[in-house]
């Protein structure tokens, strides 16, 4: 009975973490309203914040160049290529391109250039905190795994625990109340 207790607890605990770091953002570390949009690859953002800085810049019609240092890499230089039309840039580090994440570089120039949020080309779906509640389709387009429902059972389920030790605290205080609640658990076998 104990260790049934005991695994409880532990599972209690655990599924408040998990509803904790699923539903919030983290801390801020700059005062950047970037840092709120990007809050996935926060370090990242940091990075650009306090690491990188501006070399020298090149614009011509279309395109601006910046030539940005990164002092966290041995002040080694990286080249970011922005095009004003289509609001993209490229950088010669090619962080997003092989790992889907944004690199401080680009970072650092959407910061300069006074960006409130990322354009959604940045955005990848999978880095997502919803990520687990888009339907999985085959290269068919066919439906392989719905996987919102189960989300959903499992933030019940979190949710329950969370209400049956609550009721739990309260109910230890006084053993006759104990003894009810226990009765009451009892029914729902």
């Amino acid at each position: 009975m104990r260790y049934q207790s005991a695994m409880d607890a532990q599972r209690y605990k655990q599924s408040k973490l998990v509803a904790a770091s699923k539903y919030s953002i983290p801390h801020r570390k700059t005062p950047l309203d970037l840092e709120i949009h990007a809050s996935e690859f926060q370090s990242e953002l940091i990075a650009a914040s306090f690491d990188c800085g501006l070399q020298n810049v090149t614009i011509s019609e279309d395109m601006e160049t910046f030539c940005i240092i990164d002092r966290r890499r041995n002040n080694r230089w990286y080249m970011v290529e922005y095009d004003k039309n289509e609001k993209m840039a490229a950088c010669s580090c090619k962080m997003f391109e092989t790992e889907d994440i944004l690199c401080r570089h680009c970072l650092w120039m959407f910061k300069e250039k006074e960006f409130k949020s990322l354009p959604t080309f940045y955005i990848i779906s999978r880095w997502q905190k919803n990520a687990m509640s888009i339907p999985i389709f085959d290269l068919g387009g066919n439906l392989i795994e719905e996987t919102s429902k189960m989300d959903e059972v499992k933030k019940k389920v979190g949710d329950l625990w969370a209400e049956i030790f609550s009721c739990l605290s309260l109910a230890k205080k006084n053993e006759e109340s104990l003894d009810e609640f226990i009765d009451v658990i009892k029914t729902f076998k």
